[in-house]
């Protein structure tokens, strides 16, 4: 896109770019589905639920991470 273009849409009234922003989120959100980032989450999740079920993951209750990541006054 060049920058003649953007400014032509930066200068588009308020619900014309909000139209232009929905289509193209449905575009992206399309794309995802079809495409390697999808099927990549799910193996992720398969082998983290594989994981838990076999007992070799070990979890951290809130407040000892609350402890240890975040300042206290």
């Amino acid at each position: 896109m060049t920058n003649t273009e953007l400014k032509k849409l930066l200068g588009l009234p308020r619900n014309k770019k909000i139209k232009i922003v929905h289509t193209l989120w449905d575009n992206i959100a399309e794309d995802s589905v079809q495409g390697n980032t999808y099927t990549e989450h799910i193996e992720i999740i398969k082998k983290r639920l594989k994981k838990i079920k076999s007992g070799r993951t070990r979890f951290k209750n809130w407040d000892s991470m609350k402890d240890k990541y975040i300042e206290k006054p």
